[in-house]
C-alpha cells in the first residue's frame, strides 16, 4: 500500500512540473501585456490573458482537492453584467479585471508555482532513480563509478590506494545472500620498482641496532 501511494505520489509530482511551465508561460505573458497597456495594445490583450491565469489557477484548485482533499475558494469577483460593448466595453472589463485583488494574487502564485513549486514538484520523482540503484547493490558497495579503498604501508606511515571498482563475484554475492560478510577487495598491485610509503629500511635497521645496544639483555 505505502509503495502504491509512493508511485502515486511521484506520477503527480511529475504532472505538476509540466503545469510549473504552463505558470511561466502565462507569467511572462501577462506581465508584457500588462506593460503594454498604456500603448493600447494591451487593454485588449490583457482580459484574455487575465481569463487564462484564472482557469490555470481553478485546474490547480481541482487538483488540490480531488488529490489532496483541500477545498480552495476561488475568490474571483463576479464580472460586470451590463458591460458596454466596442472599445469603451473592452476598457472597462480590463479596468474591473486589475481593480481585482484576486488578479495580483493569481500573479503573485504564478512566481512561487513557477520557481519553488517547480523544484517541490521535482523532488517527487528525480530521487526514485538513486533510490533503486542504491537498492541492487550489496552493503559494502556503492555506485559503479565508486572505488573501494584498501589500507596499506606500515603502521607509522598508512597509505590508501584504491582497488578495482566493487564487482560482488558469484562467491560473494552467495555469501551475502546467506548472510556472511563480504571479503575486503584485492589491493590493485604496484607497478615494477615502487615502493610503499613509510620509514626507509636503513633508518629501522640503525633504530633497532641503537636499542639493542641500550638494552643488551
Amino acid at each position: 500500500m505505502n509503495g502504491r501511494r509512493a508511485l502515486t505520489a511521484c506520477a503527480r509530482g511529475f504532472a505538476i512540473s509540466w503545469l510549473a511551465l504552463v505558470s511561466i508561460t502565462l507569467s511572462v505573458l501577462t506581465i508584457v501585456s500588462i506593460s503594454f497597456i498604456p500603448l493600447g495594445l494591451g487593454v485588449f490583450t490583457t482580459p484574455p490573458l487575465i481569463k487564462a491565469v484564472r482557469a490555470h489557477a481553478n485546474r490547480r484548485r481541482l487538483l488540490a482537492a480531488t488529490w489532496s482533499g483541500v477545498t480552495i475558494r476561488a475568490p474571483y469577483r463576479p464580472l460586470p453584467a451590463d458591460r458596454r460593448a466596442g472599445v469603451t466595453g473592452q476598457v472597462e472589463l480590463c479596468t474591473f479585471l486589475l481593480k481585482d485583488p484576486a488578479t495580483w494574487r493569481d500573479l503573485l502564485w504564478l512566481q512561487v508555482d513557477m520557481t519553488a513549486g517547480y523544484v517541490t514538484s521535482l523532488l517527487a520523482f528525480v530521487l526514485v532513480p538513486y533510490g533503486i540503484e542504491g537498492s541492487s547493490w550489496p552493503p559494502g558497495c556503492g555506485s559503479r563509478s565508486w572505488r573501494r579503498a584498501a589500507p596499506t604501508g606500515t603502521r607509522s606511515s598508512p597509505s590508501i590506494r584504491c582497488g578495482p571498482p566493487c564487482w560482488p563475484s558469484r562467491s560473494a554475492s552467495a555469501s551475502w545472500r546467506s548472510g556472511d560478510r563480504l571479503p575486503p577487495p584485492a589491493a590493485r598491485p604496484l607497478p615494477a620498482g615502487a615502493r610503499l610509503p613509510g620509514p626507509d629500511p636503513a633508518d629501522v635497521a640503525r633504530t633497532a641496532g641503537a636499542a639493542a645496544h641500550r638494552d643488551p639483555a
